[in-house]
């Protein structure tokens, strides 16, 4: 058994992509404040959904429905992406403020090499917190074939077409 998120039967779209909407232009608006420019703001936004889809294509690829953990890993991930994402306009900024003549593209690139560390630490340590939960997964695939083998060994009359 696992939890899945259904839609609800009438649910109204035209109102679910009226708050969606208003929702994303509040992160624009709040984006264009933090960062100070229109275009990093709109790229930002257009960005973080990107984050998110390999999730949803893997999961669409595997053959599974989005469940209710799919859906928190995925939210996860747009949270990781949307906190890096910001860390590293600050990295910028702090550098644009300490080299002021040096070129955008020169700041740009300083301040993601700063960045990249973290971000790549940030990626291994998460990756590495689901190695244990992997491989408890696998070991309870691999106990439930066995038990299953044995059961039919053991009581052949117990098993069902259904099975």
């Amino acid at each position: 058994y696992h939890a899945e998120v259904l839609p609800a039967h009438g649910q109204q779209t035209g109102r679910l992509a009226a708050i969606a909407a208003a929702a994303a232009i509040g992160i624009v608006l709040l984006l264009q404040a933090f960062v100070g420019s229109w275009s990093l703001a709109f790229v930002s936004v257009l960005t973080l959904p990107l984050a998110a889809s390999g999730g949803v294509l893997a999961v669409l690829a595997a053959g599974d429905r989005l469940s209710l953990g799919s859906y928190i890993g995925l939210l996860a991930v747009f949270g990781l992406a949307a906190r890096h994402g910001f860390l590293l306009f600050e990295t910028i900024r702090r550098v644009e403020h300490a080299q002021p003549d040096a070129s955008r593209v020169a700041v740009v690139m300083q301040g993601a090499q700063e960045r990249f560390s973290p971000l790549a630490t940030t990626t291994l340590v998460t990756a590495t917190v689901f190695v244990p939960i992997l491989v408890l997964m696998a070991l309870g695939i691999l106990l439930t074939a066995i038990v299953r083998r044995a059961e039919a060994w053991i009581a052949p009359w117990k098993i069902t077409e259904d099975e």
